[in-house]
């Protein structure tokens, strides 16, 4: 499944729960469907941002692990199909106003050698009319949380 049918799916559940909190089960199946409508013409928004650790690969790993289950709107992780020769963890974290919109964050690791590793922090958001800076700000707080690790 690739990052923009994971968007669209994920927002689909925002706008089926926004519909059932505020009416009943036939609004959530049309804020679904009015969600996952939108969230197919919306354009998806990326975010790069890499981390030196000065560390081993191991310890980037773990790391980088204990940070994405840390960072404030952690969901799930998810399986993205990297290529082959990459090592990458993904997970759902959610951001934005009331933490509504679901970012997609990709976690890969760069060796530079036996005590340092970089890591690039990617993320994936959808953006309205209303820009909330969604990926940005999920992968600076995934980030900040590999920064915690370092300590």
């Amino acid at each position: 499944m690739n990052i923009n049918s994971i968007l669209v799916k994920e927002l689909a559940k925002a706008g089926a729960v926004g519909g059932f909190v505020y009416c009943e089960a036939i609004t959530a199946i049309a804020g679904a469907k009015g969600a996952a409508f939108a969230a197919q013409i919306l354009p998806t928004v990326d975010h790069l941002h890499t981390v030196a650790y000065n560390d081993s690969l191991e310890n980037a790993i773990r790391a980088a692990f204990a940070a994405l289950r840390n960072t404030a709107g952690f969901r799930e992780f998810i399986e993205i199909e990297p290529a082959p020769e990459v090592l990458e963890f993904s997970a759902m974290i959610d951001g934005g106003i009331q933490y509504m919109n679901p970012a997609v964050v990709c976690v890969t690791f760069e060796y530079i050698d036996d005590e340092n590793t970089k890591i690039h922090i990617s993320g994936s958001a959808k953006e309205g009319l209303i820009k909330q800076n969604t990926a940005m700000k999920v992968v600076l707080r995934v980030a900040q949380e590999v920064r915690k690790q370092m300590v």
